[in-house]
């Protein structure tokens, strides 16, 4: 009976994961798309409200995207820090701002697609550095600079207006390990943004219809 039953578990574990690679396999299979993207994120650090913004390139495979890009924090966290003086020999207090920028790969799964409505589950992974700058006498100084791995789940919704822009909406969290004591901030926290979209596809498509070369590789439309 065990026998049977291991030879049960071998055949149902092979069937899954022949399916799951041909599902895998029909993800990529679609029609492929340049996806490019500029987008902006609310966050907390500190129970402080913040901005991190995000410039992307990639590859819309149409069920999967995936691509790489960079995140940088956009608002001022500024503390105040005391630095010894070398030229004084002495302690001085200086205005520091908060710097935190990081590398990002992405990969985007398209779970449900109609003509107006998209719902998507991206996640995002990046390594970057956190620490202090401070100008000191026209001096431009980093302290206290370390390395972070940031992991960021999220859920977007996309709502088509005309062919080519839409609204956009997400929600997700972000997880962040530091290796940097000095910097004492609370980085995990919510993330979400609102704003719109655009296909640069359906532009292209509508822009330049007596372009055969476009035509053939944008085309044909989804709307």
């Amino acid at each position: 009976m065990k026998k049977y039953a291991v030879i049960f578990f071998v055949l149902l574990t092979g069937m899954g994961k022949a399916q799951f690679l041909d599902s895998l396999h029909n993800s990529f299979a679609g029609k492929k798309s340049f996806d490019f993207g500029y987008d902006s994120r609310n966050a907390f650090i500190d129970h402080s409200l913040v901005n991190v913004q995000s410039l992307k390139i990639g590859v819309d495979f149409g069920k999967i995207s995936i691509g790489g890009g960079l995140s940088w924090l956009t608002t001022n966290i500024s503390d105040k820090k005391v630095v010894h003086n070398k030229e004084l020999n002495k302690d001085t207090t200086v205005q520091t701002q908060l710097s935190f920028a990081y590398l990002c790969y992405y990969v985007e799964y398209t779970y449900y697609k109609s003509r107006r409505w998209e719902f998507s589950i991206p996640m995002q992974v990046g390594v970057g550095k956190i620490g202090y700058t401070y100008n000191y006498r026209g001096i431009k100084t980093t302290i206290d600079q370390g390395y972070c791995f940031v992991y960021e789940p999220e859920v977007d919704v996309k709502f088509k207006v005309f062919r080519w822009i839409g609204l956009e909406a997400d929600i997700g969290y972000r997880f962040l390990v530091k290796n940097d004591p000095l910097v004492k901030k609370t980085f995990n926290s919510p993330l979400f943004s609102f704003g719109t979209f655009i296909l640069w596809d359906e532009l292209a498509l509508l822009v330049f219809k007596k372009n055969k070369w476009i035509q053939h590789k944008f085309g044909p439309s989804d709307w």
